[in-house]
């Protein structure tokens, strides 16, 4: 008979019960933390998943998981593009587009950076709406503060990582290690997506390293001049020990076979999208306006106008002592139940007429608990209904 393994990340005692650990790693802690705050900022836009519910947790030392609930959609982008034989008709392409650019905006409106941008984070249903998902990597920034005169990094902040998923979409700046970054790395992925669409599937940039990505832009680009590179100066040294290639400002009219079936619009807007040098980039709010976009313009696009998002609540986490990680670790998890347990006790306030539960603090408390239990308890049942009969 073998002997049980424990799991990875778990030890065994010597009467051979196994111990997980009830601390997730301190970045997957800030991640979850960041997800929740930013979806509860921007509340509801038809192109961004909807924080709809998070499920109370017990107690706090019972606190080791968090049930997020939001929209069911049917698939991801990336779905759709790996789709044998796919040929997107322009309206779809169009469409897609100009939707990622509605929640993009929104998401810049309240200065807030996604940062990890791609097609396993879009979401898509069969009537073609799609939302943006998945804000573990996006930050919130303080744009206002900037230095309007600062020629050199205008309309850009300092983040302690530049550090984003998925090379594909990473914006040249970022792949020169710049230690700032702006809205238009969004924009830099947006770019990429359409050219998916527009090239049935194929990524237009699929480096193998940080460095082959860089290479695979400028061979397909041309060399950046010395003011066109925005990064750090081992980054603009190494682009300068290759072999220079011309610049070719239409190099978009040879990326995709068959682009004379492209409309030009489209490849007008791609081309201003993904430009190399980020303060030449079109914005959310100017690319939205491009004439391609023309025949949507009658789509509603009505949704509530958030504020600034803040993110001071990073700050308030950082202790003295750096390598402290299990204090750090503790204040994050603390945070995240404490605004855990606010989103359900203003949920449940909101949704009452009692005037007792108004009046109760500590009625207001445990029948929030008690709401929050029974909705858990809802949605694994249609969880197992869901898998109940498929086939595994």
């Amino acid at each position: 008979m073998e002997t049980p393994t424990s799991p990875p990340n778990t030890s065994r005692s010597p009467e051979g019960e196994v111990h997980v650990p009830q601390n997730r790693s301190c970045i997957s802690q800030l991640r979850i933390l960041r997800e929740i705050k930013i979806l509860n900022h921007i509340k509801s836009h038809p192109n961004i998943i909807t924080l709809l519910d998070i499920i109370l947790p017990e107690t706090y030392e019972k606190f080791v998981d968090v049930y997020i609930v939001n929209q069911f959609m049917e698939a991801d982008l990336r779905d759709i593009l790996e789709t044998n034989q796919l040929v997107l008709a322009d309206s779809h392409v169009q469409y897609f587009t100009y939707q990622l650019l509605l929640g993009i905006k929104h998401l810049h409106d309240a200065d807030i950076l996604h940062r990890d941008m791609k097609p396993e984070n879009i979401l898509v249903n069969s009537d073609c709406q799609i939302r943006i998902c998945d804000f573990g990597l996006a930050r919130g920034c303080d744009f206002d503060t900037i230095n309007p005169n600062d020629e050199e990094c205008p309309a850009t902040t300092r983040l302690s990582t530049n550090y984003v998923q998925t090379r594909w979409y990473r914006a040249p700046e970022l792949l020169l290690n710049s230690d700032r970054v702006g809205k238009a790395i969004d924009i830099w992925s947006i770019g990429c997506i359409m050219a998916e669409f527009l090239n049935h599937g194929q990524i237009l940039f699929a480096g193998t390293s940080t460095q082959d990505q860089l290479c695979q832009i400028i061979q397909t680009m041309g060399t950046p001049r010395d003011d066109e590179m925005h990064g750090s100066k081992p980054g603009k040294d190494f682009v300068k020990r290759l072999e220079h290639v011309e610049p070719n400002p239409e190099w978009y009219l040879e990326c995709f076979p068959g682009q004379n079936s492209i409309n030009p619009r489209a490849l007008d807007l791609l081309n201003k999208m993904l430009q190399f040098d980020y303060t030449k980039r079109i914005t959310a709010d100017q690319a939205l306006q491009h004439d391609y976009f023309d025949s949507l313009r009658n789509l509603k696009t009505n949704h509530d106008v958030i504020g600034k998002f803040n993110h001071s609540f990073e700050r308030s986490l950082m202790v003295t002592d750096k390598e402290n990680l299990l204090l750090y670790g503790n204040k994050v998890k603390k945070m995240c139940f404490d605004t855990i347990c606010k989103f359900n006790h203003h949920q449940y306030v909101d949704d009452t007429d009692s005037q007792s539960s108004q009046e109760d603090p500590t009625f207001k408390q445990s029948s929030a608990q008690g709401s929050s239990i029974k909705r858990k308890k809802s949605v694994l049942s249609r969880v197992k209904n869901l898998f109940k009969n498929k086939k595994v």
